[in-house]
């Protein structure tokens, strides 16, 4: 729980009163970004206990009210608890025949293209050899106030088919998640042939 209210911070503000006998826990709670840091360590409910000078039993159960709190909010129809107010998109381009890399954000995009879809990039052409991508996945990361979308993008045109087929192959265990990481498409399709 402790986690999951560093993970929504700006919304677990919304609940901070002076009324609520969890209100000092709150603060305490809301005083570092521990989520979002790597740097930082969760706070223990000792650590807790010892900031808000309340017993470990005490400091659990606030812990509980919040969380059962923030989860009405969430649940709540007539109250909107999430609000994504800002967005950052990732483009993740990877050029395996060369073994390139390259990843760069933007805040503001029209429209998220979505898997399938072709997309030209003449910016790196010179480093990754190539301007024709196809969006290979995209998954959208939701952080506090904050909506992340990450766009992987693989060399070429899309193919229906060889999507499925590498989605069957890893299902089925004829290729590693490492395979599916490491390997261009040249080289999955060259270890599929052989399994045949």
């Amino acid at each position: 729980m402790v986690l999951d209210i560093g993970s929504i911070q700006t919304q677990a503000k919304s609940l901070l009163n002076p009324k609520m006998a969890y209100n000092d826990v709150l603060e305490a709670l809301i005083k570092t970004n521990y989520y979002y840091n790597d740097e930082l360590q969760i706070p223990t409910i000792n650590q807790l206990s010892e900031a808000t000078s309340l017993s470990s039993a005490k400091v659990r159960k606030h812990i509980r009210a919040i969380y059962e709190d923030i989860l009405k909010a969430s649940t709540n129809s007539n109250h909107h608890a999430f609000t994504f107010e800002e967005i950052s998109v990732f483009f993740v381009l990877t050029n395996r025949a060369n073994d390139k890399h390259l990843t760069f954000e933007t805040t503001a995009l029209p429209v998220i293209p979505r898997v399938g879809e072709d997309i030209q990039i003449p910016y790196f052409s010179a480093y990754l050899d190539t301007t024709s991508f196809y969006v290979d996945s995209v998954i959208h990361d939701l952080e506090d106030n904050k909506q992340v979308i990450y766009i992987h993008l693989e060399p070429g045109h899309f193919s229906p088919y060889w999507h499925f087929r590498k989605d069957q192959a890893y299902q089925e265990g004829d290729i590693s998640i490492k395979d599916l990481m490491d390997c261009s498409e040249y080289e999955l399709k060259k270890k599929l042939l052989k399994k045949i």
